[in-house]
């Protein structure tokens, strides 16, 4: 990633790439704006790390019993 980066800035060009991320994030930031002007409000999501491994290990077995 760092080697492609100094490539890309050595060069001089932006990749196709770049743009679209750029063009995602633009949208997320148009999804944020428009949910606050509507004054949608909600709860932060809460979560620890035991229940994320947690349900992580569940759908990894899962996937295997259904093999």
């Amino acid at each position: 990633i760092v080697r492609r980066a100094i490539e890309r800035e050595v060069a001089g060009t932006t990749s196709q790439r770049a743009a679209i991320e750029r063009s995602a994030w633009q949208e997320v930031v148009a999804f944020v704006e428009a949910r606050q002007a509507a004054g949608i409000r909600g709860q932060p999501y809460r979560w620890n790390r035991e229940e994320i491994y947690a349900e992580r290990e569940n759908r990894w077995l899962r996937d295997k019993n259904q093999e």
